[in-house]
């Protein structure tokens, strides 16, 4: 079965060819088997209604991206429309959460990632950027799925050139040209991009949730899940983001069309990367073409090359199925987010920088209920009231919330352990949190035994 990277779909677009994508080769995407293209964004903002996609089964669209300019065959129309709509909450238990109060009131939260359209935003967010800095849907993505978790939390954001040699200075530039002498007053800083921020430059009682930590398990979260969206919740694995096993392929493709160009190569790597882009520039080739860009990107070592991916391991105990099964697993895949220009977009992959967000709105609404919850204490707690479902540790927003509030009254002197051995042994309802809510406002002695 053929597939078809974004060179070879370029391609036969061009020539007029029908290109099939059916669950086959999204599985074999999925496995690291083929180019994933197709599963990261080679569906957005294209019409694929003379695609022959009637082998693609729903279960396996919703492994794709696509935004709303996307054009479907009309039999895949209806699914692609509910995906798109029906995808807006990441978690039940969160919209639950909010339901009861739980909306991240109180809290603020910066943002430091790439520059938007932030017209789609209200006066929760405050937008600052760098001059001249290009929008695109990083930074879009991860305020999007932020403000859909907390939507009453104020959000300051800071968009910088995140490929800038010099993006840690950046950043701190545009942090002090809009607080000046003060210090950044926020509950939380997001980051989901390669940059470290001085921590003189926020206040006390910011604590810093930073991809580059999360990479190394530092702040007890991984990524790697998805939620199943037929309203059954079932915990399925995400990990088609491995990149790494199909290298050898494409460096293959790519050195057979520079040589269709004139240009004899046998491989790409760094002793012959400059003198291949200065040949494909003097051909006239433009900076966005993707023979230049994938050029490039195979330049790189293997260990920058290869995304990161989450692999099962043989089953031992329930709970340690996987590596590193300490780690709390963050559902973030299969949502829809706000993109560029009144777009939104259908996210049926899962990355670091999709779960960093999603910990930041679970950590706002913890210190909605606890304004003092470190994030080393909310960590634990997430580990200690995390659910085992299909055999991985899934987070649980609302027994963490429970647990948080618990542990808050400094009266009882609680331990974390305690806070939630009290809670995991009870059902959580929404009339529960509903009390949780009003032990910051009344004397009610009923709210104050929950």
């Amino acid at each position: 079965m053929r597939y078809y990277s974004q060179f070879e779909i370029e391609n036969a677009i061009k020539n007029d060819e029908t290109i099939i994508i059916n669950d086959e080769v999204i599985y074999k995407m999925i496995n690291g088997e083929y180019d994933n293209y197709i599963i990261r964004q080679g569906l957005c903002g294209r019409n694929v209604e003379n695609w022959d996609l009637s082998g693609l089964s729903e279960q396996m669209l919703q492994r794709l991206s696509f935004d709303s300019d996307t054009k479907f065959p009309k039999n895949l129309q209806e699914q692609a429309q509910k995906l798109l709509e029906n995808s807006k909450i990441i978690m039940q238990e969160i919209q639950e959460l909010q339901e009861a109060g739980i909306t991240g009131k109180g809290v603020n939260i910066a943002i430091i990632d790439t520059p938007f359209d932030s017209s789609q935003f209200g006066d929760n967010l405050s937008y600052h950027q760098m001059y001249g800095v290009i929008k695109e849907n990083h930074g879009i993505t991860v305020t999007s799925i932020i403000s859909q978790i907390v939507p009453d939390s104020q959000i300051v954001f800071f968009g910088f050139d995140k490929k800038s040699k010099t993006r840690n200075l950046d950043a701190e530039k545009l942090i002090k040209s809009v607080i000046g002498y003060e210090r950044l007053k926020a509950d939380v800083l997001s980051i989901s991009a390669p940059v470290e921020i001085d921590k003189e430059l926020l206040s006390e009682n910011c604590e810093v949730i930073n991809s580059m930590k999360f990479n190394s398990g530092e702040t007890g979260f991984r990524y790697g899940l998805r939620r199943n969206i037929h309203g059954n919740e079932v915990i399925e694995p995400a990990d088609c983001q491995s990149e790494g096993k199909h290298k050898q392929e494409i460096e293959r493709q790519v050195v057979n069309e520079l040589r269709k160009i004139g240009i004899d190569v046998e491989s790409i790597n760094e002793s012959n990367i400059k003198l291949i882009i200065n040949k494909l520039l003097d051909l006239g080739i433009s900076e966005n073409d993707q023979r230049l860009q994938l050029v490039k990107k195979l330049s790189k070592s293997p260990e920058e090359y290869k995304l990161q991916c989450i692999r099962d391991d043989k089953a031992t105990t329930p709970g340690k199925s996987i590596k590193n099964a300490d780690l709390v697993c963050i559902p973030s895949a299969g949502i829809t987010v706000k993109q560029n220009y009144g777009k939104i977009k259908y996210i049926g992959t899962n990355s670091t920088s999709f779960s960093i967000p999603v910990i930041t709105g679970l950590f706002a609404m913890a210190r909605q209920v606890n304004p003092k919850m470190t994030l080393k204490q909310f960590s634990e707690i997430c580990r200690q009231t995390a659910k085992e479902e299909n055999g991985y540790m899934v987070v649980s927003p609302k027994t963490m919330i429970r647990a948080v509030s618990r542990f808050k009254k400094e009266d009882k002197k609680i331990s974390i352990e305690d806070a939630v051995r009290n809670e995991i042994t009870q059902s959580v309802t929404t009339e529960d949190i509903k009390r949780v809510k009003r032990v910051e406002k009344t004397n009610d002695k009923d709210a104050r035994e929950l």
